[in-house]
């Protein structure tokens, strides 16, 4: 029998692709403005992520991905995303991360753990504090495995459905970052 993992994988591959050969994607690597866009998304993800309160998620693995961004805050403790374009697609998708904080895990936290070292080469060296994760190797697998044991049969589908729509506003946020290149 398979795991959720790679059902979900399976399930979520064409809405990341398409992510992934996006126009502001392929600027990632040639063009710091879009470098310096791309973190702070994830920054402002991560942030939300880590201000909501995933109780059943068992503390070791949840601080194996935890990341300290006090340097990106300020005194109030919210993220400046000034240099981003305004659009309502960044709060709809950080309302969606406050209800859902275990499936955005799932997308931000793994895909720096898994996507940090190709990363590395296109992104300034002032965030590689945030593509490196100690044993992330032990500790993709120890998420992995957490979800495949905490979401039930019934809940897959609801879990991927959520997968997929971020996927799809990301998609659309990513659009909306390109029209500064245009």
């Amino acid at each position: 029998m398979s795991r959720f993992t790679d059902r979900l994988y399976t399930r979520t591959k064409e809405a990341h692709s398409r992510i992934d050969k996006s126009q502001f994607v392929k600027k990632i690597k040639t063009e710091r403005l879009a470098q310096d866009m791309y973190m702070m998304f994830n920054i402002i993800c991560i942030s939300r992520i880590q201000n909501g309160n995933i109780l059943f998620m068992d503390d070791e693995i949840y601080n194996g991905f935890k990341k300290d961004l006090s340097r990106y805050m300020d005194k109030n403790g919210d993220v400046d995303y000034y240099f981003l374009p305004k659009t309502d697609k960044i709060d709809e998708l950080l309302y969606a991360i406050s209800r859902h904080p275990l499936e955005h895990s799932y997308l931000f936290y793994l895909g720096l753990a898994m996507g940090g070292n190709i990363l590395k080469k296109y992104i300034p060296e002032t965030y590689h504090d945030l593509l490196v994760f100690e044993n992330a190797r032990e500790n993709i697998g120890k998420f992995k495995n957490f979800l495949d044991n905490y979401t039930t049969p019934e809940n897959e589908s609801k879990f991927i459905d959520i997968v997929n729509s971020s996927y799809k506003l990301i998609g659309e946020i990513f659009d909306i970052f390109n029209t500064k290149f245009e």
